[in-house]
C-alpha cells in the first residue's frame, strides 16, 4: 500500500487507517503533513508477517484507551535500514540506529518516532509481526525488553537475525508460498533465540527453536570463513561447541552435507568474481585462492565438473555477454563512436 495515489491532504489519514487496520487504533503525526509520503510492502510468512516500510518523518502513538478498543496482541521486531527513530514503552526508551534491532508490544502503550535519513533520504525499516501466542517466552519476561535495542555488531546471533531480515526484505516479492512459510518458521525461531539469549532463557526454548538458531549461526559462520582453506566440519563444530555428529545431523535435516555446502558457497563466490568486469584482470588462480581453493588444478577440475565448463571458458562467456560500454558511460551517452558536439 502506498500514499502515492492519494491527494496530499488525505495521505496522513490514509496511513493512519492502514496502520489501525493492521495493528489496532493509533494516533499519527507528521513533521511535514503536506509533504508526507509512505508505502509498505507486506508478505505473509505463514504465521508471521514481514513488512518493509518507506516513509517520511513520522510519529505513531498507541494509548491504553485505544488498546482497550482494539488489540491484535502482536509483538514487533523492527530494524531500521535508513534513517533513525525512537521507541518509548514500559518506561524504557531506545534510539536504534540503522541496522539495530528493537522490540515492542502493540498491546502496551507506546510512542514511536521515525526520522528521515541525511539529505532528506526517506526512512526505511523492516518489521516482523509475531502473534503473542507464537513467541515461546513468558509475557512478564518479554516485557523487560520493550523499547530496547540490540546492536548486531555486538551479538553474533543478533547479526544472524539482522542479515536474515535484510535478505527477506530484498527478496520478499519473489518468495514462493511454500518457501515463505518455511522462512517464517526460521524467522520465529531466530527472534525467539535472540530474545531468550538476552533474557538468559535459552534453556526454556523448544528444542527445535534452539537447533534452528544454532544451524543459522553455523551458516553465517561458514559465509564469514569461506576464504580460509582450513575451514572444515571440525572447525565449525568446535566454534559452536557441538559434536561432529550433531553438526552433520543439523545439515542433513536441511538436505545438505557440511562439506558440500562449503564447496557450493565457495564455487558461488568464484562464479561471481569470474563474471565481474572489475576483476577481469585478476588471474583465475588468485580468485580461486581467495575463496579457499589454494590448488589451481583441483579448483579447475571441480569447477568444470560442477559448472560444465572450465573457469576460463566461464569467464570468456560472461565477457562475451557483457555490454561493450560500461553502464555509467552508457547512461552519460558515451561509448565507441560517440562524437563530441
Amino acid at each position: 500500500m502506498s500514499t502515492q495515489d492519494r491527494p496530499p491532504a488525505e495521505r496522513l489519514d490514509y496511513w493512519r487507517e492502514m496502520l489501525s487496520r493492521s495493528l489496532g487504533r493509533v494516533q499519527v503525526w507528521a513533521e511535514r503533513p503536506a509533504d508526507f509520503a509512505a508505502s509498505v510492502r507486506t508478505v505473509c510468512l505463514g504465521a508471521v508477517d514481514l513488512s518493509v516500510y518507506e516513509l517520511s518523518s513520522l510519529r505513531v502513538a498507541r494509548t491504553r484507551k485505544m488498546i482497550r478498543s482494539s488489540d491484535a496482541e502482536i509483538y514487533k521486531v523492527n530494524m531500521a535500514l535508513h534513517g533513525s527513530g525512537f521507541i518509548e514503552q514500559n518506561r524504557n526508551t531506545c534510539v536504534p540506529g540503522p541496522g539495530h534491532l528493537s522490540f515492542l508490544d502493540t498491546s502496551s502503550p507506546h510512542d514511536i518516532g521515525y526520522a528521515e535519513g541525511p539529505q532528506g533520504q526517506g526512512g526505511m525499516a523492516v518489521a516482523v509481526r509475531i502473534p503473542h501466542a507464537l513467541l515461546p517466552i513468558p509475557v512478564d519476561q518479554a516485557r523487560r525488553l520493550y523499547a530496547t535495542s540490540l546492536d548486531p555488531e555486538r551479538d553474533s546471533l543478533g547479526a544472524v537475525l539482522a542479515n536474515h531480515l535484510t535478505s527477506l526484505a530484498r527478496h520478499a516479492d519473489r518468495l514462493a508460498p511454500a518457501d515463505a512459510v518455511r522462512l517464517g518458521a526460521v524467522t520465529l525461531d531466530l527472534v525467539a533465540a535472540v530474545l531468550a539469549r538476552r533474557l538468559d532463557l535459552e534453556a526454556t526454548l523448544p528444542y527445535e527453536s534452539r537447533q534452528q538458531a544454532i544451524y543459522r549461526q553455523m551458516l553465517s559462520f561458514v559465509e564469514s570463513q569461506l576464504a580460509d582453506p582450513e575451514l572444515s566440519p571440525a572447525v565449525i563444530a568446535t566454534a559452536h561447541h557441538v559434536s561432529l555428529r550433531s553438526l552433520h545431523r543439523l545439515f542433513e535435516a536441511d538436505g545438505r552435507t557440511v562439506a558440500g555446502w562449503i564447496r557450493h558457497r565457495r564455487l558461488d563466490r568464484c562464479r561471481r568474481d569470474l563474471a565481474d568486469p572489475e576483476l577481469a584482470g585478476q588471474p583465475i588462480r588468485a580468485i580461486a585462492a581467495r575463496w579457499g581453493f589454494p590448488r589451481g588444478g583441483h579448483f579447475t577440475r571441480l569447477f568444470t565438473s560442477v559448472v560444465g565448463m572450465s573457469p576460463l571458458a566461464y569467464r570468456r562467456l560472461h565477457q562475451h555477454m557483457r555490454p561493450a560500454v560500461p553502464a555509467r558511460q552508457r547512461a552519460e551517452g558515451g561509448g565507441p563512436g560517440r562524437r563530441e558536439p
